[in-house]
């Protein structure tokens, strides 16, 4: 899938696209031009790498950095992940997980203010309802189901996240399964139609207390897995939990590892 071709970066997305048929030859095939970095290319090749080549940008398409000609017509759903992957952010994956994507930042870059006034995104107040309005479970039943619903249409627009038949919960802190990813995690397999894996781990400190809290070996997967698989989480931190989890799903057989969050957050 050319994944190789690709160094993971800086998180990024999609900056501009634009679909076109070429002036020389005819209606046989087109080209879709972008300005992307390379990790959302990581993405699109994961999807369609076998039914396009990178061709060089003319100069009269100089607001764009790369332009993928396509043998025949535009592929069913390239159109939608694209779309996805310029409203989303695609992290760097780390080993074993093949793609990464967040849906947004947790908070709105503001360089005007200083980082403890920045404000939340949309799906960061998605996030930060569903974990913290215990004084209010209805907003934060709302808050999840809203969040779960976004999650779940980001799988829908990915070709290779849509087409994994198993979804993983990451283990809560408190050992309960609880948490409000593996909350998520079954509102999203029940949206998707997906097999839910319900990852099962120790209650711990908390990585957002103690970064340095080493999870590996604490994970274990209740079943083999036979196919590609996306873990679900509502933040990325350092990843380190996910990480984890992504091992186990390797160790029970998965054969490609996708990771699907709802915010990033702003520390690294």
């Amino acid at each position: 899938m050319y994944l190789s071709e690709f160094t993971p970066a800086r998180p990024s997305r999609v900056e501009n696209s634009l679909r076109v048929r070429p002036a020389s030859g005819g209606a046989e095939w087109r080209r879709l031009y972008l300005k992307t970095a390379d990790l959302p290319l990581a993405h699109i090749a994961a999807c369609f790498g076998s039914g396009y080549r990178l061709v060089e940008v003319p100069a009269s398409r100089a607001e764009f950095n790369r332009c993928l000609e396509f043998p025949g017509a535009l592929p069913d759903g390239v159109g939608e992940l694209v779309s996805l992957l310029g409203s989303g952010l695609c992290l760097p994956a780390p080993a074993p997980f093949d793609l990464v994507l967040a849906l947004d930042r947790y908070k709105t870059v503001d360089d005007e203010l200083p980082p403890s006034q920045w404000k939340n995104t949309d799906v960061g107040e998605l996030v930060y309802r569903a974990k913290y309005y215990v004084f209010s479970p209805g907003a934060q039943r709302r808050a999840r189901k809203a969040l779960a619903a976004r999650l779940a249409d980001a799988i829908g627009k990915h070709p290779a996240y849509r087409d994994a038949p198993y979804l993983l919960s990451v283990p809560g802190s408190a050992g309960d399964g609880n948490s409000t990813g593996e909350l998520l995690a079954r509102l999203v397999a029940e949206s998707t139609s997906k097999q839910l894996i319900e990852t099962i781990g120790p209650a711990r400190a908390q990585r957002k207390a103690d970064p340095s809290l080493d999870v590996s070996g604490m994970f274990s997967s209740p079943t083999m897995l036979d196919g590609a698989c996306v873990i679900i989480d509502d933040v990325w931190h350092t990843g380190g939990t996910c990480t984890e989890v992504a091992h186990v799903a390797k160790r029970a057989g998965a054969d490609a590892v996708y990771g699907l969050v709802g915010a990033r957050t702003m520390r690294n």
